[in-house]
């Protein structure tokens, strides 16, 4: 039989459509790395670990949620 979905592949495709633009000016190796980046600081993973193990509030997490996707972003997308 054929290989099992992956779990999360639906945000995998959303974030490579979402950096479409960009996309030519990152080399592969990169995209991969910002992708898979991306991919592990968002979502249902990273709120249960910023509320249940960093004990932040739900607001909280929600904030840096954003502000390590906006320094992710900020880091792979910066000029060299």
């Amino acid at each position: 039989g054929g290989e099992a979905p992956r779990r999360g592949a639906r945000r995998v495709a959303m974030f490579r459509q979402a950096l479409g633009d960009v996309r030519p000016a990152l080399p592969a190796d990169r995209l991969a790395l910002l992708v898979g980046a991306l991919s592990a600081a968002t979502g249902t993973e990273a709120m249960i670990a910023l509320t249940d193990i960093a004990r932040l509030s739900p607001d909280q997490a929600r904030q840096a949620v954003r502000e390590t996707t906006e320094a992710l972003l900020d880091w792979f997308l910066a000029a060299p």
